[in-house]
């Protein structure tokens, strides 16, 4: 039927592009430091694949900082967590303005 050729094709378009995004996105040529959120319970982002990634990011020099909330579902990190959160992200910044004026030499 016309409904399962377009179907097809429109599967095979979107598989395409997600392979393309999903490559892209492992080889990241952006090499600011990063902050990542992730749980072993989280069924849409694997750990073992944020954990994949980030390790390829780490061999490529990329400062990472990664936070495995472990039983935390996809996006809810913060609200299971909110001060822990809260806390590694006013840390993370911290940290990255502090390199950052370590970096510019006059901290301006």
């Amino acid at each position: 039927s016309i409904n399962a050729e377009y179907m097809g094709i429109i599967c095979w378009i979107a598989t395409r592009k997600h392979i393309k995004a999903s490559n892209l996105f492992h080889e990241n040529p952006i090499t600011a430091d990063t902050l990542w959120f992730y749980s072993d319970k989280d069924i849409i982002a694997p750990s073992e694949v944020c954990d994949r990634v980030l390790q390829k990011w780490k061999v490529r020099g990329v400062n990472v900082t990664q936070i495995n909330f472990k039983d935390s579902k996809h996006v809810l990190h913060q609200r299971k967590y909110p001060n822990e959160y809260q806390e590694a992200i006013e840390n993370f910044i911290t940290k990255v303005l502090g390199e950052g004026q370590t970096k510019s030499g006059s901290g301006r």
